[in-house]
C-alpha cells in the first residue's frame, strides 16, 4: 500500500501531525482582508473601515464570527487609535468606527484574529480636526414625510473654545445650500457650537441639527390684508360670559401645519372685547378673520390650499363645569372646554392678500370619551406643581394652572408641532388639588396619538430704577410643564416630572439677586430635587426701558446655551454692554434625547421647569 493512500485514510494522528515527507499548505488557511479601506479623515472624526474573513480562494466566509482586532501598523505621529478596537464579525464582516487623535501622514491599520492570517491597510492621512455637521428639515404631511436639506449658505455657524484664562477662541465655519456645514481647526475637546443665536456645549464632531415640523415644505404665509369670511351654522348654543369662561372655535390643517385657537377674537374689528364675539345662545358663527391679527398674536399665518391636498377642521369646544369646589363644597366656578361640534372641508383655499370664504355646518361629535386625572397643584402639597413656586424664583407668584388633552398626527418625533385641543382647562389664581373627569369627543383620525399637557405658570416681578428717578415694573412668566402620551387610564397622580434647578449662580453670586454682570459670566447650578434632566437650557432675554413712556417691558430673546452639564461660560456676542436682561435656566427631561449630537430632535415624555434670575445689567 502506498504512503499517500494511507494518509488519505485520515487517521487522527496522521492528520494531526502530517504524513512523513509531506508539506503543510499555508495557502489553505483563512485570512483577513480590508474590504473598506481607511480614508483621509480629520482628527477625532469617525474612521470607518470593514474587514472581511476570507477562505484561501478569496471568498468571504459568511458563517464566521471571528473576533477581529485593529491596531496601528504605521504610526508616524504617535497617535492613539480610540474607540472599540475588537469587533466580532457578522456574516464574516467586522465593521469599525474609530478615530485617531493626532494629525499625520502615512498611518496604516493592522487587522488580526486568532488562527487567521492578518492584513495591513493602505496608508492614509489624519487631517487637521474639524466639526462637520448637517441640518435637514423633515416636513410631516398627510401623505408622508418630506426631507429637505436646509440652506446654510448664509447661516451663522462657528465654534467657541473656552481657554484656561477664561477667554475664548473662535473658529469660523461655513455652510452650504445642501444642508452641510464645516468648522475647521476645532480642537478635540468640548466647544460651544454656535448656530444663529443658539450655543450648544458639545464634543460631537458630526452634530445633527435636524428638526421635524408639521406641514408641507411649500406652504405659504398670509400677510396683512389676508381675510377669511367664515360662516358656520349648527353651533351648540354659544356660552360666553365675557369674563374668560367662553366656548372656543379652533381651526386645524395638518397638511398645511396651521392651527388657530379662539378664532372669535381675531376678526377685523379686533380686540378681546370685539362686538363680533358670538353672544350667548348664538348657533351661527359669522366673522371676517384677519390673518394679520392672528400673526400678531403669535400664530404662524399659514395658508390652506385645497389644490395641495389640504383639509381644514373647524371644532367648537363647549364649556363645562370642572367640578372644583371649595372646603364648603361650593363650586369655585372653574370650567373646561371640550370638542362638541366639528366641520371638515377639503375645498378651502386661503389666498394671500385676498378675502376667502368658507361656509359649513357644524355636526355633533359623540361625547363618548373621558379622561380622569388626579392633579396636584396646591402649594401646600409636597411635590405638587404649586409647591415649587419659590424654586422658580423667591419672588414668584402663582398666575394660573392649565391642562390640555391634544392629538398629534404622529408620536414618532416628540412634541414637534402645534396641535388641536380635545380638552382645554385654565384656572387663574389658586386651585386646590382635585380629581377631574373630563368628557369630550374626538373627530380626528384614530391613527393620531393623544397626549396630555399640564402647566403651572408663575409670574416674577422685575423693578427697574429709572435714570430720571422712580421705578418701572414688569412681570415675566416662568413655567413648570408636563407632556406625556396618553394610552389608557391614568393611575398615578399628575405631578411634575422635573422641578426647577437649585442654587443658580452667576460668577459665584446668587442669580436671584439683581446685579451687574460682565458679558461672559460663568453660570452654574445644582440639579433639581425631582427628576433626572437630559439637558439644560440657559436663555437670556432683554428687558427694555422706554424713557418716552417710562415703562419697562420684556424684549426679545437674545440667545441661549444648551448643555448636558450644570455649568456654562456664556460665550462672547450674546450679552451686550448697557443692556438689561433676565436669565432663565430650564431643566429638560426627555428620555432618549441627546443634546450633544442632535439637540433639536425631541422625545416623549417631555418634562421641563424654569428658574428665573433677578434683573441683570451689563455695564
Amino acid at each position: 500500500m502506498k504512503m499517500q493512500s494511507i494518509c488519505g485514510l485520515a487517521l487522527a494522528a496522521l492528520v494531526l501531525f502530517g504524513c512523513p515527507g509531506e508539506q503543510t499548505q499555508p495557502e489553505e488557511e483563512a485570512s483577513l482582508a480590508f474590504t473598506t479601506q481607511p480614508s483621509n479623515t480629520p482628527a477625532g472624526s469617525p474612521l470607518t473601515v470593514s474587514v472581511t474573513v476570507r477562505d484561501a480562494q478569496g471568498n468571504a466566509l459568511s458563517d464566521s464570527s471571528a473576533a477581529v482586532t485593529l491596531g496601528l501598523a504605521a504610526n508616524p505621529a504617535g497617535g492613539e487609535l480610540l474607540g472599540t478596537t475588537t469587533v466580532n464579525a457578522t456574516q464574516g464582516v467586522a465593521t469599525f468606527s474609530l478615530h485617531i487623535d493626532k494629525v499625520g501622514t502615512g498611518y496604516a491599520l493592522s487587522a488580526s484574529a486568532s488562527g487567521l492570517n492578518g492584513a495591513t491597510s493602505e496608508t492614509f492621512e489624519i487631517l487637521p480636526p474639524q466639526v462637520a455637521g448637517t441640518r435637514t428639515l423633515h416636513y410631516v404631511t398627510d401623505t408622508g414625510e418630506v426631507a429637505r436639506p436646509s440652506d446654510l449658505s448664509s447661516a451663522q455657524v462657528g465654534a467657541y473654545v473656552a481657554e484656561e484664562d477664561g477667554g475664548f477662541t473662535y473658529y469660523a465655519g461655513t455652510g452650504t445650500d445642501a444642508g452641510t456645514f464645516s468648522i475647521p481647526g476645532v480642537p478635540l475637546q468640548s466647544y460651544y457650537l454656535r448656530f444663529g443665536n443658539d450655543y450648544v456645549l458639545t464634543s460631537e464632531r458630526e452634530p445633527d441639527l435636524s428638526t421635524y415640523q408639521q406641514g408641507r415644505p411649500d406652504v405659504q404665509r398670509g400677510d396683512a390684508g389676508t381675510l377669511v369670511h367664515t360662516t358656520l351654522t349648527g353651533m351648540r348654543p354659544w356660552q360666553n360670559d365675557h369674563s374668560g369662561n367662553s366656548d372656543d372655535l379652533q381651526m386645524y390643517s395638518s397638511n398645511a401645519g396651521a392651527w388657530f385657537i379662539q378664532l372669535h377674537f381675531y376678526d377685523t374689528n379686533g380686540g378681546l372685547n370685539s362686538p363680533a364675539i358670538p353672544d350667548p345662545g348664538d348657533t351661527t358663527f359669522d366673522q371676517l378673520t384677519d390673518y394679520g391679527r392672528l400673526a400678531g398674536n403669535g400664530f404662524p399665518p399659514k395658508l390652506v390650499d385645497a389644490a395641495k391636498g389640504d383639509t381644514a377642521v373647524f371644532t367648537q369646544l363647549s364649556t363645562h363645569d370642572a367640578g372644583v369646589v371649595d372646603d364648603a363644597g361650593v363650586s369655585m366656578g372653574f370650567t373646561y372646554q371640550s370638542v362638541a361640534r366639528v366641520f371638515i372641508t377639503s375645498s378651502l383655499t386661503v389666498r394671500d392678500g385676498q378675502t376667502s370664504n368658507v361656509y359649513g355646518v357644524l355636526s355633533s361629535v359623540p361625547q363618548d370619551q373621558s379622561y380622569a386625572v388626579d392633579w396636584k397643584v396646591d402649594e401646600g402639597t409636597p411635590g405638587s406643581f404649586g409647591s415649587y413656586r419659590t424654586a422658580v424664583n423667591p419672588h414668584a407668584l402663582l398666575n394660573y394652572n392649565s391642562f390640555y388633552l391634544d392629538v398629534i398626527p404622529t408620536a414618532a418625533h416628540g412634541s414637534y408641532a402645534s396641535t388641536p385641543d380635545l380638552v382645554s382647562y385654565v384656572s387663574s389664581g389658586g386651585q386646590p388639588d382635585h380629581s377631574f373627569q373630563f368628557v369630550y369627543g374626538n373627530p380626528f383620525p384614530a391613527s393620531y396619538a393623544k397626549f396630555l399637557g399640564a402647566e403651572t405658570l408663575f409670574f416674577v416681578p422685575y423693578t427697574f430704577s429709572k435714570p430720571e428717578g422712580g421705578t418701572a415694573q414688569t412681570t415675566v412668566n416662568g413655567r413648570i410643564v408636563t407632556r406625556e402620551l396618553v394610552s389608557g387610564p391614568r393611575v398615578e397622580p399628575l405631578v411634575p416630572g422635573v422641578s426647577p434647578v437649585r442654587e443658580p449662580q452667576l460668577d459665584g453670586a446668587s442669580a436671584w439677586l439683581d446685579q451687574s454682570i460682565h458679558p461672559t459670566p460663568l453660570v452654574s447650578w445644582t440639579p433639581p430635587a425631582v427628576g433626572t434632566p437630559t439637558h439644560y437650557e440657559v436663555r437670556f432675554t432683554e428687558l427694555v426701558y422706554n424713557p418716552a413712556t417710562g415703562r419697562l417691558s420684556r424684549g426679545s430673546g437674545v440667545g441661549r446655551v444648551l448643555t448636558g452639564g450644570t455649568r456654562v461660560q456664556v460665550p462672547p456676542g450674546l450679552l451686550r454692554s448697557g443692556k438689561h436682561y433676565f436669565m432663565s435656566i430650564t431643566a429638560h427631561q426627555q428620555p432618549g434625547h441627546s443634546v450633544q449630537s442632535a439637540p433639536y430632535l425631541l422625545q416623549w415624555p417631555h418634562y421641563y421647569a424654569e428658574a428665573l434670575s433677578g434683573l441683570l445689567t451689563v455695564p
